[in-house]
């Protein structure tokens, strides 16, 4: 267990020990089993949250560049009632389509979470890392900022990342990293690996290192969304070929050793096979949340079009989590038969 993993496992069990209805929870989760028709007797642990759609950045392989879809920013209060009906929370991530510093009420929510002891972590795209926002980071009660830096080659990151500037963004991590309270947040980044980057991700980890991260996630799966746009985006760009994927992963393993550095490889297409789809712990674990209030399965179901369980801001969350939909749901997981929106979302990972 990398030093990342044991600060974040001490201090989720030290935020817990004093809500003794978060842990029965858990342990209601990890030792009861589902009723045939997708009825559970426990809530969420953790929720994904997404604070706005709003970005800077028009990425080709993300939805957003390729949706019209407009909806407000998650607001206060509307954070306020979703957490009222999900008492069990040990964690939240304040992530979804947009980029959550963009939010105008981004660290009303951080301090929501925290008032309520509910570790919350986000994740950015880095370029809005400035002085003033890295010292409101530290001041909030945020546990962990997550980097989505897909390459160490400038010209590449700024192609993949459209609308960033890659020096700019390097400032911002080592910023964050250089800040005198630094063992208070953990920083890890996230990279998005493609056909032409795969042979950089040595290259990746002698930076994430250089910086100063505490882990890096390679990530060798794309999706689209189930979305026209953005599979036009990433056809042709994924990494191709499990000789190609276990040599940069075997690469990156050694260069990690080296640095020593936490290294996380996710490897291509990890959600397309059924049996892999099955084991999915979504459906019994967590949910997506979009700024407007709709339940989702999962981060990878982002548009409420395509899967709304129902609207937090208008039916207690209590109620969607074992309601008709979500039981209906869960129901074709325990058939073997995994609903076709899953089969979307993630049979285009790879």
């Amino acid at each position: 267990m990398n030093p990342g993993t044991v600060r974040r496992t001490v201090r989720t069990l030290a935020r817990n020990l004093a809500h003794p209805v978060r842990l029965a929870n858990i342990l209601r989760g990890r030792l009861s089993r589902p009723a045939p028709g997708g009825r559970v007797s426990w809530l969420p642990y953790s929720l994904d949250v997404e604070p706005t759609l709003r970005c800077n950045l028009r990425c080709p392989m993300c939805v957003h560049t390729h949706w019209s879809r407009a909806a407000p920013d998650m607001t206060p209060d509307g954070f306020r009632r979703l957490l009222d009906g999900v008492p069990t929370l040990v964690k939240v991530k304040l992530q979804g389509v947009g980029e959550p510093f963009l939010s105008p009420h981004f660290f009303d929510l951080v301090e929501e979470a925290t008032r309520r002891d509910i570790a919350p972590h986000t994740i950015t795209n880095g370029t809005t890392l400035s002085e003033r926002v890295v010292e409101r980071i530290y001041a909030s009660g945020l546990v962990e900022v997550a980097v989505s830096l897909d390459t160490p080659r400038k010209e590449s990151f700024e192609r993949i990342r459209a609308g960033a500037d890659f020096d700019r963004v390097l400032a911002g991590v080592r910023r964050l990293c250089g800040h005198g309270l630094r063992r208070r947040l953990l920083v890890s980044v996230w990279a998005t690996i493609w056909r032409d980057t795969v042979a950089e991700t040595p290259e990746l980890v002698r930076l994430a290192a250089d910086l100063g991260v505490d882990s890096l996630f390679l990530n060798f799966s794309l999706w689209d969304w189930n979305d026209p746009g953005a599979a036009r985006a990433v056809a042709g760009a994924r990494p191709v070929g499990d000789d190609i994927y276990r040599e940069s992963a075997r690469r990156s393993r050694e260069e990690a050793a080296r640095s020593g550095l936490a290294l996380v490889v996710l490897p291509p297409g990890a959600g397309a096979a059924r049996s892999s789809i099955l084991r999915c712990e979504w459906p019994w674990r967590s949910a997506f949340v979009t700024c407007d209030g709709h339940v989702t399965p999962c981060c990878k179901i982002a548009r409420p079009a395509d899967c709304s369980l129902g609207n937090a801001f208008t039916t207690p969350f209590r109620a969607i989590w074992n309601g008709p939909r979500y039981r209906a749901f869960r129901a074709a997981f325990l058939r073997g038969e995994p609903p076709a929106v899953c089969d979307a979302a993630c049979s285009a990972g790879g």
